[in-house]
């Protein structure tokens, strides 16, 4: 009866539309009120994958696979398949209009599980662009090429994991149904940015109101299509704050413009945050993280999140050898390149003349890698590129395709950009 019912409210709805009223709910839809919002379902193309897939054999007692870096897992729980199965997870680009971070493909693709299996997905390294967490969840592309959002995901702010159960396999990634555009982004001196409050997807109660907005999605028979995302009823909107640097105009509606100051000294950050009406005690906000940029600086990639920029010391020159780092390990750890020679780009490689590595608190990554376990050390493909070098300054860009770590055995991709200072050494 459920799912009847369910299906004979989307045929209502019409040609896979979300029809969502951004006011309080009414019985008679002749006085519904003229602040209405359509969602279209969008169609994407499928992700491409990124490295060779992770498979495992899992028989009838349950197991685990997880992708190379942990950073999604599969848990098969005893009873779950009859025989031995292939469980597999393959890395891709995530082609969700709301996603976050990477996607992962799993297989057997399509198959019915007996009893449900537990997708884990952990956001650590890209938290900072996970800002609203209460609107996330995994979701999955149909076979149409629409991400759907199942509901009855947990998210875990502390151990920064998403979880939900599933019966079938696709491809999944993580998404927001509510966020600012951009999340994050840098700017120069005196540069403006438009910020924009959007919403992804919604609840399609019986009478299309977004009361549910606000609160986790609760599962359901038909998963909840993501689309074109749409400006934020004014209903929900509360305020707008800048902390930091610069200056906020326009704030009084679901769009913001910020203006950078008109010196940037040194690099630093300005916060743009928008308070929601929420439906319970507490303050609901999402935010906007804009990097200010000065004369020095690095911007990087790492696992496929959000960039990050951060300051740059001086690009010393040795001859034709350069060496390019960051100061007091701002960015969150130690970053540093070295190429020989000029404009172009150079390859990675064994001999310590082109390099890049990383080195955080808990984890160094650096651009070689070991394919096979005690195999031979490669270095990564990718490598660095000079695109301007000259009047005192060097400029370029970096992809680092294997960016090992755990003893060259694991690895991930990192790419981003620079621009610095050039001095003598």
């Amino acid at each position: 009866m459920k799912a009847s019912n369910n299906r004979m409210m989307q045929a209502a709805l019409g040609a896979w539309c979300l029809l969502v009223m951004g006011t309080a709910c009414k019985k008679d839809p002749a006085k519904q009120p003229d602040d209405l919002v359509i969602i279209v379902p969008k169609k994407t193309p499928v992700g491409e994958a990124l490295d060779p897939a992770v498979n495992r054999m899992i028989g009838p007692q349950g197991g685990t696979v997880s992708s190379p870096d942990n950073t999604f897992r599969i848990i098969v729980p005893a009873g779950a398949v009859s025989s031995d199965t292939y469980f597999g997870v393959q890395t891709i680009t995530n082609t969700n209009v709301a996603g976050k971070g990477r996607a992962f493909r799993l297989t057997p693709h399509g198959k019915q599980f007996a009893k449900p299996v537990t997708l884990e997905y952990v956001y650590t390294a890209f938290k900072d662009s996970l800002t609203f967490p209460i609107s996330a969840g995994l979701s999955y592309q149909d076979a149409a090429g629409v991400w759907q959002m199942p509901g009855g995901g947990i998210v875990d702010t502390v151990t920064k994991t998403v979880k939900i159960q599933t019966s079938h396999f696709s491809d999944w990634a993580l998404m927001e149904r509510v966020s600012l555009n951009p999340v994050s982004a840098s700017l120069g001196e005196g540069t403006k940015q438009t910020v924009k409050a959007l919403l992804y997807n919604a609840v399609p109660n019986p009478c299309h109101c977004l009361d549910d907005l606000l609160q986790p999605l609760p599962p359901r028979g038909n998963p909840y299509p993501v689309g074109e995302p749409v400006p934020l009823p004014a209903k929900y909107i509360k305020g707008w704050k800048l902390t930091g640097p610069g200056n906020l105009n326009n704030t009084t509606g679901n769009v913001v413009e910020y203006q950078a100051p008109a010196t940037i000294t040194n690099n630093r950050s300005a916060t743009i945050q928008l308070e929601l009406n929420g439906p319970a005690q507490g303050k609901y906000l999402l935010l906007s993280t804009i990097s200010l940029i000065g004369d020095s600086w690095i911007e990087m990639s790492l696992h496929g999140g959000a960039p990050v920029i951060f300051p740059a010391t001086p690009c010393v020159r040795q001859g034709d050898q350069y060496f390019l780092a960051n100061p007091e390990d701002e960015g969150g750890g130690y970053f540093a390149i070295k190429w020989v020679g000029g404009l172009g780009t150079h390859g990675f490689d064994l001999k310590n003349k082109t390099t890049w590595h990383y080195n955080t608190t808990a984890t160094g990554y650096v651009s070689m890698y070991m394919p096979n376990p005690d195999g031979e050390l490669l270095p990564s493909a990718g490598g660095i590129t000079i695109t301007k070098l000259g009047n005192g300054r060097v400029e370029g860009t970096f992809s680092v395709e294997q960016a090992s770590y755990n003893n060259f055995k694991a690895v991930t991709t990192a790419k981003g950009k620079f621009s610095a200072k050039l001095v003598n050494g």
